[in-house]
C-alpha cells in the first residue's frame, strides 16, 4: 500500500471509537432477543405478528447484525488505509533483526529504528507516495525488500536503502548479498543512505532529487 499523508493518530482513534461504540450498540440491541423470549411463550403462532415485542426482536436482532457488520467494516478499512499490523515482519533471509518494528511513523505504519523513521517522515513531509518493505521480484523468482521503494515526480520507480547497523558483521555480509542482488536484477534507481550525522541532510538531497530539484 502506498502511504500518503493523512492524520493516523486520529484515524487510529476515530475508527477505534466508533468500532467499539457500534460493538456495544449491537451487543445491547441483541441482547433483547432474550429479555422478550418469555413472552412468546404465551402466544399463539397467528398472534406473533400482533405483537409489538415481536417486532421490536425483529428490529433488535436485524439491527445487532448489521452493527456488527458494519462494526467489522470498518475496522477492515482502518486497517486497510493504514497498512497496521500488529505483528513483526521477517526480512527475506527469513529472520527477525534485533530491531523489530516499533516505531509509528507518521504515515501510520511501523518502522525498525530512528533513522529510518526520520527518512519516512520527511517523505511523508514532502508528499511524496512511497510503500515501506514492499516485495520486490525479479526475473528469477528471487526477491528482496527494499526499506523504501519511492515514486519521483516523473513516476519513476526507486527503491531506497538505509544502512543503520554496518558495524554487524552479519548486517554487513546480508548487505553485501543483497547490494548484489540489486546490480544483477535492478541496477539503476537505488538510493543508499547510511547512519550517521549527515543523514538528514542526504536524505533531503534524495527527496529534492525524487522531487525533480536536482539532478
Amino acid at each position: 500500500m502506498w502511504f500518503k499523508k493523512r492524520k493516523s493518530k486520529k484515524e487510529f482513534f476515530i475508527y477505534s471509537g466508533w468500532f467499539l461504540l457500534i460493538t456495544a450498540i449491537s451487543y445491547f440491541l441483541s441482547n433483547g432477543i432474550f429479555n422478550y423470549s418469555p413472552v412468546f411463550k404465551t402466544l399463539t403462532l397467528w398472534q406473533l405478528p400482533f405483537n409489538l415485542a415481536f417486532w421490536r426482536l425483529i428490529l433488535a436482532s436485524v439491527t445487532g447484525g448489521i452493527g456488527v457488520l458494519l462494526a467489522a467494516f470498518i475496522w477492515e478499512e482502518f486497517l486497510r488505509r493504514t497498512n497496521f499490523n500488529w505483528e513483526d515482519q521477517i526480512d527475506e533471509a527469513g529472520q527477525n533483526y534485533p530491531t523489530g518494528l516499533k516505531i509509528f511513523a507518521k504515515a501510520g505504519h511501523l518502522v525498525r529504528s530512528k533513522e529510518e523513521l526520520l527518512i519516512s517522515n520527511l517523505l511523508f513531509d514532502s508528499n511524496i507516495s512511497y510503500s515501506y518493505e514492499k516485495k520486490l521480484v525479479a526475473e528469477n523468482g528471487t526477491y528482496k525488500l527494499p526499506d523504501f521503494t519511492v515514486i519521483d515526480k516523473f513516476g519513476r520507480e526507486w527503491h531506497w536503502e538505509h544502512l543503520g547497523m554496518l558495524n554487524d558483521p552479519k548486517y554487513r555480509e546480508d548487505w553485501f548479498n543483497k547490494n548484489r542482488w540489486y546490480r544483477d536484477n535492478f541496477p539503476k534507481n537505488l538510493l543508499i543512505t547510511v547512519g550517521g550525522k549527515t543523514l538528514a541532510s542526504d536524505s533531503q538531497d534524495y527527496i529534492s532529487k525524487l522531487l525533480g530539484f536536482g539532478n
